[in-house]
């Protein structure tokens, strides 16, 4: 029996190990980066409400914020620990049981997220205030895991729609971080004076798991985050994506903008590679669920009070106007992201110039993804300042956007446009070689300059319109 026992688990830490490195190929059973950005953020958290707010009010907020970063964690760089391992069929086939599949399953997903959940709060409870805070990294990590099993069952009921819906989720998430940070600080002085937790505030799971903390705890409203976390080792992993169709309403919008750039500004052996990258990348469910949210989240600053009659508020409504030029390096990080890494070579061995492909893929994060982003800025601005104004930031970011595009994607996109797998590219801020604070802080010196300045649109417009000239004469330059 023990030898049994023995062979039993020699397989299932082998079988764990696989999906470990699955899930963290950066190495190690535990996600290290994850734990220590959660841990930071939620020891400034900890410092400023911490012995000014109530302790089950404290518990709530902080497992809130601990609530938020796991979901964005787990629809980003962590997402494969909850999808169906690639070579699964070929494991499968080996000598092992279901039962050595499943034990090693939930071992990975309670090592992966239990840790996640509950280093995070870990400063909490060691700074927080009260004695009943030391519960809070055991509800942090079951939190965790009810998170990760209602993004599995989210996503098996979602189907083809799945990724819609988790770029949405995503960036729901991430404005309500920056949202939701500013208002606890603007509502800081009234959250002093709350003694009794509302009675509809339980109903929201960080505010049930806080309510253990309480005198008298209530186990009612923290039921089902229990039970979905209890419920997680069952529920099947995530099917692989449905293909779809790339003609999306979005693709033909921009349909006969994508045929004048092929006339314009690309050479005949830069025009096929354009138009597989454009039609190609927004499809790529990894792109869209780590880069668009993170662009767009910018528009949260919108909300944040800015008073477009103060000098305060129009400076901040000009950052977020060239907030497309300023994230540039975590979209270019995510091209080289795709599915299908093996299809690659395809193009590998096509007659296809490195250079030519470069010229393509900039003019295609150009036209599908600075230029919706910049439209919707746009038109939001248009709500609350002059016409003038938002047309003239607005053509300023997508000349600064062209500059730094050109500048950095030697930089910043590490590998070919679609040819590697998302978990190779590592983390939203890891990539970019460590520009993208220095992009943004070199696009915020451009874009309040720009708004000091005050330049006239018909300036704006010719510079733009000589470095658009200038992009035409690279590209057919490239092929000489």
């Amino acid at each position: 029996m023990g030898t049994i026992g023995a062979q039993n688990y020699g397989r299932v830490r082998l079988l764990a190990r696989a999906r470990f490195s699955q899930a963290l190929p950066s190495g190690g059973w535990l996600p290290v980066a994850g734990i220590l950005i959660h841990g930071g953020l939620l020891t400034v958290c900890t410092l400023i409400l911490g012995g000014q707010v109530q302790e089950e009010l404290f518990a709530g907020l902080t497992l809130a914020l601990s609530g938020i970063l796991c979901g964005v964690a787990l629809l980003g760089d962590l997402a494969p620990i909850l999808a169906r391992d690639p070579a699964g069929d070929w494991i499968e086939s080996q000598p092992s049981t279901p039962t050595d599949h499943a034990r090693a399953r939930t071992l990975v997903l309670t090592v992966v997220l239990g840790s996640l959940g509950a280093g995070g709060m870990l400063p909490v409870a060691l700074l927080g205030p009260g004695g009943s805070t030391w519960l809070l990294p055991i509800l942090g990590a079951l939190q965790a895991l009810a998170i990760a099993a209602g993004l599995l069952m989210v996503g098996r009921f979602a189907g083809r729609h799945g990724t819609g819906f988790f770029v949405g989720l995503q960036t729901l998430l991430l404005a309500m971080l920056f949202g939701g940070s500013f208002l606890v600080l603007e509502q800081l002085p009234h959250l002093t004076t709350i003694t009794e937790i509302p009675a509809p505030w339980h109903w929201l799971p960080p505010f049930g798991l806080g309510a253990l903390l309480g005198d008298s705890p209530n186990w009612i409203y923290a039921a089902p985050v229990l039970a979905l976390a209890v419920a997680l080792p069952f529920i099947p992993p995530s099917e692989s994506e449905v293909p779809h169709s790339t003609a999306t309403p979005m693709a033909r919008l921009l349909a006969p903008l994508a045929k004048g750039i092929e006339k314009m500004f690309l050479a005949p052996s830069q025009r096929a590679p354009f138009r597989f990258i454009q039609q190609a990348l927004p499809a790529e469910r990894d792109f869209a669920i780590r880069a668009w949210p993170l662009g767009i989240a910018p528009l949260a600053l919108l909300g944040i009070g800015a008073d477009p009659s103060t000098l305060h508020g129009q400076g901040l409504f000009a950052l977020v106007a060239f907030a497309p030029a300023a994230y540039l390096p975590v979209f270019l990080m995510f091209v080289p992201t795709t599915r299908t890494p093996a299809a690659r070579w395809i193009l590998d061995t096509s007659p296809l110039h490195p250079r030519d492909e470069a010229i393509a893929g900039r003019w295609a994060v150009a036209l599908r993804v600075i230029l919706p982003l910049q439209s919707v800025i746009g038109l939001a601005l248009f709500t609350v300042l002059p016409g003038a104004q938002v047309l003239m930031w607005c053509l300023a970011s997508l000349l600064t956007a062209g500059f730094v595009l050109g500048m950095s994607w030697n930089g910043n996109v590490p590998f070919a446009p679609l040819s590697t797998d998302a978990v190779d590219l590592g983390g939203a801020f890891e990539g970019g070689s460590g520009t993208l604070l220095l992009n943004a802080l070199f696009v915020g010196a451009i874009s309040l300059g720009v708004w000091h300045w005050d330049p006239s649109v018909v300036t704006i417009t010719v510079a733009l319109g000589i470095f658009l000239a200038a992009s035409r004469r690279i590209a057919f330059r490239s092929i000489g």
